[in-house]
């Protein structure tokens, strides 16, 4: 079956590759425009309605399906770079012997090749194949609100309290997070605005590291 991508940044990839993170959220693609609803889950989609709707009334309500599902094979696309001499290339023209790099620890791209490096180029733009991590989707996602998002949960998304990861503050005097939660609202808020950290519906997607599949 074809395999979908799923973007992550440079942090999130470190906190995986170091075992700390086993959830990702994804806000919703049409957010439900009623505040006072909620969520009823049919078949294979989830229904959103008034809070008065009762689990059997799924034929009213705005019908939501999330685009991962459990035993999903997905592979991370990330911040990446190949040789100068190719800077001129679609990513889909590069060999596929081209090295590749990766922006996940410094940010800065760390080159260990003897050639000179190229430009710095989005995830939206990575290969399959140029993927250095695929993950399963071991159980059901489900929405929630990302204001409801508990300390555990926090730490599951790879957070952690101290330093802050996300370029708060000065390399003099950088900002210092209480809580996991106080990193996950930092982060949340400035990849999509504190309105979103406010009012915004997820999808909650657990993952777990596994092989690239052949083929």
């Amino acid at each position: 079956m074809p395999h979908r991508s799923l973007i992550m940044a440079g942090w999130s990839v470190r906190a995986i590759l170091e075992d700390r993170k086993s959830v990702t959220r994804r806000l919703l693609k049409h957010q439900p425009f009623c505040p006072c609803g909620k969520f009823v889950r049919s078949t294979d989609k989830w229904i959103y309605g008034p809070k008065y709707q009762n689990p059997g009334d799924t034929e009213e309500g705005d019908r939501h399906i999330c685009p991962h599902h459990k035993g999903d094979i997905v592979y991370v696309t990330e911040a990446w770079r190949t040789l100068e001499q190719f800077n001129h290339l679609p990513p889909r023209d590069l060999p596929r012997d081209a090295p590749i790099s990766y922006f996940t620890f410094t940010g800065d791209g760390h080159w260990p090749y003897a050639d000179n490096p190229g430009r710095k180029r989005s995830p939206r733009f990575m290969c399959k194949w140029m993927s250095r991590l695929w993950l399963r989707v071991p159980g059901e996602p489900y929405p929630e609100r990302v204001r409801d998002i508990t300390e555990a949960e926090s730490i599951r998304e790879g957070c952690q309290s101290g330093r802050c990861e996300h370029g708060c503050g000065t390399d003099d005097w950088p900002e210092l997070h209480q809580t996991a939660v106080d990193e996950f609202q930092c982060m949340w808020s400035r990849l999509h605005g504190l309105d979103s950290l406010g009012r915004g519906w997820v999808w909650r997607i657990p993952l777990e590291r596994t092989e690239a599949p052949h083929g």
